[in-house]
């Protein structure tokens, strides 16, 4: 019945100067998926002047909760978004029958490389538009999108589920490396700034500089310490199916998602600080993740693989990894990140 409801309310659609209005003669029911209430807001006016109806959802989430609940003729996200991100709802959308012919349409300011829209596209995405959008780009998309929703169905994911989890994991680990590099960048900027100040000041009190630069250094260190950390918590605040872990040059664990307490069934606590192989990977897969991790502490760069993780209850979950190494601002590799996916 809901089937059935959801054809009946797109077959009313029709073309009504350069626009798609229904029958009735109003607009098209889009659902505005972002993290942004200002961004949300304007994108809502944008689409209610072009005589549709907008609903507003804050991240992916509430907005599968939204949708299943509602009928929508377009669905417009964003895609960095506590909780679920425009990806794994787009994921979600086509995984069920009842929103898989929803046309999903992406605006972002955060992911703009072609490898983004790429991905986005594979997952069944019609449209990949970038933030800021013209106003009439925005609605002569949502048109087009509207009208053919009357006579063909929104398109489905181009790859498979295995492929989808490691572009994803691929995706998110870029998303982080760019926002290391601009925080790097922010630091080095922010010294040079200080450094220029100094010597046009001509400040020479050694105790002066001494102390300026301990305190530069501090801030500095805590400031990226927790920009790094939100970033991370934000990525994949939503993502309760995705462990990563951050791990020093000891294999010892800093910093754990909630997605890995909730697979494994670990408190926060009780993994950071410990020996990430000892506790956390199987006797089987122990040696070859030590060695991998040693060649990463040697030679940088990021290696992919498959291996097993153990449950408090002692169960084994096979995981596709992704693990890359970090740097401090000297260049040194201190630790190595890994993001793993159950296989399913």
């Amino acid at each position: 019945m809901r089937r059935i409801h959801r054809q009946a309310h797109r077959s009313g659609a029709l073309r009504s100067g350069g626009r798609v209005v229904p029958r009735g003669g109003g607009g098209v029911k889009i659902l505005i998926v972002d993290d942004d209430q200002a961004a949300r807001y304007l994108t809502a006016s944008i689409v209610r002047s072009g005589g549709h109806e907008a609903v507003s959802a804050s991240d992916g989430a509430e907005a599968l909760e939204v949708a299943r609940a509602q009928v929508f003729d377009v669905i417009l996200s964003d895609i960095l978004m506590p909780r679920m991100d425009g990806y794994q709802l787009a994921r979600e959308c086509k995984a069920d029958s009842d929103l898989a012919a929803i046309p999903i349409v992406f605006l972002t300011a955060s992911y703009t490389d072609p490898a983004d829209e790429r991905f986005a596209l594979d997952l069944g995405a019609e449209r990949f538009l970038t933030k800021p959008v013209e106003p009439d780009v925005l609605l002569d998309v949502l048109a087009e999108l509207s009208e053919g929703a009357t006579a063909s169905h929104a398109r489905g994911p181009r790859i498979e589920e295995q492929e989808i989890l490691r572009e994803y994991n691929e995706r998110l680990v870029n998303k982080l490396e760019r926002k290391v590099l601009e925080l790097q960048e922010a630091n080095r900027m922010l010294s040079a700034a200080m450094d220029t100040l100094s010597s046009e000041l001509e400040v020479k009190s050694t105790l002066i500089s001494e102390l300026d630069g301990r305190v530069r250094g501090q801030v500095s260190d805590i400031e990226e310490t927790m920009a790094a950390r939100a970033v991370l918590e934000h990525a994949v605040q939503g993502a309760s199916g995705l462990v990563m872990l951050v791990g020093d040059r000891y294999g010892r664990t800093e910093w754990v998602s909630k997605g890995t307490c909730l697979l494994t069934g670990y408190a926060e606590e009780e993994l950071c600080g410990v020996d990430y192989f000892d506790v956390l990977v199987s006797e089987a897969d122990r040696d070859a993740r030590r060695t991998a991790y040693e060649a990463l502490m040697t030679e940088g760069g990021c290696r992919t693989t498959d291996s097993e993780v153990l449950t408090r209850r002692g169960e084994s979950v096979r995981l596709a990894w992704i693990d890359c190494a970090w740097r401090d601002d000297s260049g040194d590799i201190c630790g190595v990140i890994g993001v793993g996916t159950p296989l399913r």
